[in-house]
């Protein structure tokens, strides 16, 4: 009897540990794939960004450059502008050649003999090794030229002090470098990149689904070796004794339901100390340590999944910090550009208005000296209709006027809001952040036709200035009144006019200093307020609830690591369904890092 519970129990924890190895080595091939498969997708991400932005830069510098005389020429020799362009061009050129050479030299995409072997490194699929291949093949000659023309060029420029020689020359060597192998064949190239990025994205999907299938798998196994106790168990209760019966009857009944609820908390009774009350015991043990072994795969099923889950968080943020870098260096170079033309005109408004006044001073002195005039002039002065221009004519100046205020004020807006100029951590004016992303939303809060506008009301206390990332803190507001403007118009497009005109949409902005430690910016709305089941995700990335294609759920998740990463404040949400909603941002008025 003994050896017959001895051969049992020896069966079913061999099938366990079976079960167990099995899994686990699964489960580690699947983890290296999925490994595998990230670095893929980032090796090929990153060679498609850079790509990118040289193209833009090249572009830019070109541009410029095209057809440029020797005055032209003169002038971006001394502009800052250019030589910034210069730098980022030399730059971009110096990252996109990094990038190729670890994309070249890579154990999944560098040389092979053939495709076979490459797949063969069980690195990367076969349709990857394709792509790659083709890459190199179609395209590794022509952007190996490329690199070494480019790096030819650069040697010669010294982007800190540009002379009329270099400008020439960078004037003549971008024009053949355009007319390279390697930029007729940038579709190609681009496609195939595009292709490759694909290709790495469905083998990390597939190394995803491969994980969890491993963990399945060692769920299944474990219920199939509890399966085959519970049947040994009763071919070994035929054998015995009616003694022994009734005890082993509730072990059965103990072990279906283990396996029928998932639930391997159950426990068989032991009342004595035969045999059988000894096969309890193991039994107990034995539940007890795949309870032990259950958990302790879900406990790396799940650190596997916060890994996974923080990769693709990473990639997230970092490509919308290219994005938001890029918009940023854009919207900067438009109001320059825009800054010194509306300057001039701003300037010679007050000149052009006091000569109109003067020219229309002395048409009244010759009319009021000379009011019978010859024929020729009076028919004139009836055809261009004098009266009437001196009457339009001031208007139209100070319509000018104030539409070149207008211009400057959004331009000086749009500069205050990109922050180029202070990447660093500065004391800034909290208002003049707020102030310029509310005329940068303005096209939003005024009235349109079928719909009224959105009142802002501003309650600012006196606030010294405080030490922050301006133009990073700029994109937090942004983000937070974009949201509350998102929510007045759904709102309103649901409302009767009855109710537009007694519930009129309104944000009120209010500034705060707190413990003369603290500023606190609070921006609330009267809209439809947030549920509470969303608003326990309201800052976790990807999580939206606007339509496909409106909304990316990363606005709010980055606006929280601003305020609370690198200001080290508090980002919190208050809202009521149907009371409108509160963000409440919080941050120090001085920040612990070395360049505070």
């Amino acid at each position: 009897m003994l050896l017959a519970y001895g051969v049992a129990f020896a069966v079913i924890i061999a099938g366990v540990a079976a079960g167990f190895s099995i899994s686990k080595r699964t489960e580690r091939r699947a983890l290296a794939i999925q490994v595998e498969a990230n670095e893929d997708v980032a090796t090929v991400q990153y060679l498609k960004e850079s790509l990118l932005t040289l193209l833009f830069q090249n572009q830019a510098v070109s541009y410029q450059l095209a057809n440029a005389t020797e005055v032209e020429r003169a002038e971006l020799r001394n502009s800052a502008t250019f030589q910034a362009e210069i730098t980022a061009l030399t730059e971009s050129h110096k990252l996109f050649k990094q990038r190729w050479q670890v994309f070249t030299e890579s154990d999944e995409f560098g040389e092979a003999d053939d495709v076979e072997n490459a797949a063969e490194l069980d690195t990367v699929t076969e349709a990857e090794a394709k792509i790659a291949a083709a890459i190199r093949q179609e395209h590794g000659t022509a952007v190996g030229e490329y690199i070494r023309q480019a790096d030819r060029l650069f040697l010669q420029i010294n982007p800190d002090v540009v002379t009329l020689n270099q400008i020439a020359l960078l004037q003549t060597e971008l024009a053949t470098l355009n007319q390279s192998a390697f930029i007729t064949e940038l579709d190609a190239f681009t496609e195939n990149i595009t292709l490759l990025a694909e290709a790495t994205e469905e083998e990390q999907e597939e190394a995803a689904e491969l994980l969890e299938q491993a963990s399945i798998t060692q769920i299944q196994l474990t219920l199939v070796s509890i399966l085959l106790s519970g049947i040994l168990g009763s071919l070994l209760m035929i054998t015995l004794s009616r003694i022994l019966l009734r005890p082993l009857e509730k072990m059965t009944v103990t072990t279906q339901q283990s396996i029928q609820d998932a639930n391997f908390d159950l426990r068989v009774p032991t009342t004595n100390h035969d045999e059988v009350g000894k096969l309890a015991q193991t039994f107990n043990a034995y539940m007890q340590f795949v309870k032990q072994l259950l958990t302790r795969q879900e406990t790396i099923n799940q650190e596997l999944q916060n890994t996974l889950d923080e990769l693709h968080r990473t990639q997230a943020q970092m490509l919308q910090q290219e994005k938001m870098s890029g918009l940023g260096q854009l919207v900067a170079g438009i109001a320059h550009e825009i800054n010194n033309p509306i300057n001039f005109i701003y300037g010679n408004l007050t000149h052009a208005q006091r000569h109109a006044e003067d020219l229309l001073m002395l048409v009244q002195i010759y009319q009021r000296h000379y009011p019978d005039p010859v024929s020729e002039i009076e028919a004139t002065a009836e055809e261009i209709d004098v009266e009437f221009l001196q009457k339009d004519l001031p208007k139209i100046l100070s319509s000018m006027r104030t539409g070149s205020d207008r211009i400057r004020e959004i331009v000086l807006s749009l500069r205050t809001f990109s922050r180029l100029d202070e990447a660093e951590c500065k004391r800034v004016d909290i208002h003049a952040g707020l102030e310029s992303t509310l005329i940068l939303l303005n096209h939003r809060l005024k009235a349109r036709p079928g719909h009224p506008g959105i009142q802002v009301v501003k309650a600012y206390a006196t606030l010294p200035n405080v030490k922050c990332y301006a133009g990073l803190l700029n994109q937090v507001f942004m983000n937070v009144l974009s949201n509350a403007i998102d929510a007045l118009d759904s709102m309103i497009d649901k409302q009767t006019p009855q109710e537009r005109q007694d519930n009129p949409g309104k944000i009120t902005v209010t500034t705060t200093l707190l413990d003369e430690e603290w500023v606190q910016i609070a921006i609330a709305d009267n809209g439809p307020g947030i549920d509470p089941s969303v608003q326990q995700h309201i800052f976790e990335p990807f999580f939206t609830t606007k339509p496909v294609g409106k909304g990316t759920g990363m606005g709010m998740s980055i606006s929280y690591q601003i305020v609370t990463d690198r200001h080290g404040g508090k980002l919190e949400c208050f809202s009521t369904p149907g009371n409108g909603a509160e963000f409440i941002i919080q941050i120090p008025l001085w920040q612990n890092t070395p360049n505070a």
